[in-house]
C-alpha cells in the first residue's frame, strides 16, 4: 500500500449532504449553514474533495457551486458516505438496527430505509419505511414485525428503478433525498451516480 487515506468526520458530513437526493448542488456558505462547521472548514472541505474528483465547481455570478462529480472516484466516496450515514443510524437505533439485520436476509436487491427513522423524527410508534428495488419474502418479513411489534411497511419497485432515470414518484423522490440504504449500497451509490 502506497499510502494512507485520509478522510476526516468532517469530509463524511459534508458528504452525507449530497446524499440527498445526488443531484444536488451547494456553495460554501450554504454548507456552514448546515453543519457545525465554519465557512472556511467547509471552503477547504470542498476544495480537497474537488482535488480528488469527487465533486466539481462553477461559478454562478460570484458564488462557486459544488455537485457530485460521476466517475469512480465519487462512486467509492459515496458508498463510504452510505456506509457512514448507516454506521451512524446503528450506534443511534439499536433496536431498530436489530429488527432491520433480522429482515435483511429476505430481502434480494437494493434496501432504503426512508420515513421517520431516515430523517431523524421517529417515535416510539413509529413504523420501519423501506423501500425495495428488488423482492422480498413477505411472509418472514411479516413474523419478524409481529415478534418484534412494529409495523414494517415495504414499497416493491423493478431492480433497475434508480437506473439512468429521475424518479417521479412522490415516494422514490423522499426515499432518494432522506435515506439510509439498508442492504446493496454499491448497486445504488453507482445507479444514482451517472
Amino acid at each position: 500500500m502506497s499510502k494512507k487515506l485520509d478522510i476526516p468526520g468532517s469530509d463524511l458530513w459534508v458528504l452525507s449532504l449530497f446524499t440527498e437526493g445526488y443531484g444536488r448542488e451547494y456553495y460554501i456558505r450554504e454548507i456552514s449553514a448546515l453543519l457545525p462547521i465554519s465557512h472556511g472548514t467547509a471552503q477547504t472541505i470542498l476544495e480537497r474533495l474537488e482535488k480528488k474528483l469527487v465533486l466539481s465547481s462553477n461559478l454562478r455570478g460570484k458564488t462557486r457551486i459544488f455537485r457530485i462529480k460521476p466517475g469512480e472516484m465519487a462512486i467509492q466516496y459515496f458508498i463510504l458516505a452510505e456506509q457512514y450515514k448507516k454506521i451512524s443510524f446503528m450506534e443511534d437505533k439499536p433496536y431498530a438496527t436489530e429488527v432491520l439485520n433480522k429482515i435483511h436476509p429476505f430481502i434480494e436487491g437494493i434496501s432504503l430505509l426512508f420515513g421517520s427513522y431516515a430523517k431523524g423524527t421517529d417515535t416510539g410508534d413509529s413504523d420501519l419505511d423501506l423501500l425495495v428495488a428488488g423482492h422480498y419474502n413477505e411472509k418472514e418479513v411479516k413474523q419478524i414485525g409481529k415478534k418484534y411489534n412494529i409495523e414494517i411497511n415495504i414499497r416493491i419497485f423493478p431492480e433497475e428503478v434508480f437506473v439512468g432515470i429521475d424518479p417521479q414518484d412522490a415516494l422514490l423522490i423522499e426515499a432518494k433525498n432522506h435515506h439510509i440504504v439498508w442492504k446493496n449500497a454499491e448497486a445504488f451509490v453507482r445507479a444514482v451516480i451517472s
